[in-house]
């Protein structure tokens, strides 16, 4: 569930920008390339140097289900979407999902898409499975391409009747120890053919029109390619999923993720923009290779302006 810990509200609440430090507190400064950091639940907060006015630090969780688990959340996992029962998991794994969650005492918990695989015989089970997720300031999820597989209204009237936070191209403003955060939702966009990309670009700008100027705003994106839009507006942080990973990997540059996306896992810079894309917790199939199930906590934090 790219699960979201909010700024520390000690520190000065000025917005500017976002810079993205590892768990060494080392600067990535890369452009379009990932950076992958391990790291085991237990671990603890890293310490992040006050540098800028806005820091993340991420956190790539391995879940002990990696090969297993059809239970998976997308992305910050972020992380990043939970893809939940039946087939390649059962209740004992979704549990050991949901404690993992719980254990990192996140502000916000936050699904990227694809609650079910494709049955909406399943919807029940992963909407109750959302509810158990334990979230100081609150829970969002967003559509992914395959809750739409059997029947896409029935998937969008249950997801909305479930009271569980549901973005379909909205956004709303959480106040997290003080601090206004945006959820921008992007829905799952449909259309395809060759200017497909376009079509994503074109809902993002869309959706970006409800940017509030005094919170911070986090896109919450399927599909990673929406980063290009939400960067070319100055997003400073999207969190995708849909990638799987790749899901199977020779290595890090080649497999089914650099064939299809041109983002697929881990941190993505483009100046001032961050890009979160989760392998997430499960598969459409059970087998990975190189693309490790993950849950990804994310952690902000503001800092004084003399750094």
């Amino acid at each position: 569930m790219d699960c979201f810990r909010a700024p520390d509200e000690s520190r000065d609440r000025s917005r500017p920008g976002l810079d993205l430090y590892d768990r060494d507190a080392s600067r990535v400064d890369r452009d379009h390339r990932r950076e992958d950091v391990a790291s085991r639940l237990g671990s603890g907060d890293p310490e992040v140097r006050c540098l800028s006015n806005i820091h993340l630090a991420f956190h790539r969780v391995g879940t002990p289900f990696a090969d297993r688990a059809r239970a998976h959340t997308n992305s910050p996992r972020t992380k990043n979407s939970a893809r939940c029962p039946p087939r390649f998991t059962n209740g004992n794994v979704l549990q050991k999902m949901v404690q993992l969650v719980d254990d990192m005492r996140a502000d916000l918990v936050l699904l990227t898409g694809d609650l079910i695989n494709d049955a909406l015989a399943d919807l029940d089970t992963g909407l109750e499975l959302a509810r158990t997720l334990e979230a100081r300031f609150g829970l969002a999820i967003i559509e992914g391409n395959h809750d739409l597989i059997e029947n896409p209204t029935e998937f969008e009237t249950r997801v909305k009747a479930s009271g569980i936070p549901f973005l379909l191209d909205e956004s709303t403003i959480i106040n997290v120890r003080g601090f206004p955060v945006q959820l921008l939702g992007l829905s799952w966009t449909r259309h395809r053919g060759p200017d497909r990309d376009a079509v994503i670009a074109a809902s993002v700008y869309k959706l970006l029109q409800q940017r509030e100027p005094d919170a911070f705003p986090i896109l919450m994106a399927h599909h990673p390619h929406a980063f290009d839009a939400a960067a070319s507006a100055g997003l400073p942080l999207t969190l995708s999923g849909h990638t799987h990973g790749g899901q199977l990997m020779l290595n890090e540059q080649l497999g089914f993720g650099p064939a299809l996306f041109r983002y697929w896992s881990g941190l993505y810079n483009r100046g001032q923009s961050k890009l979160v894309v989760s392998n997430g917790v499960g598969n459409w199939f059970p087998l990975r290779l190189n693309a490790p199930a993950e849950i990804i906590h994310l952690t902000l934090r503001t800092a004084d302006a003399s750094g």
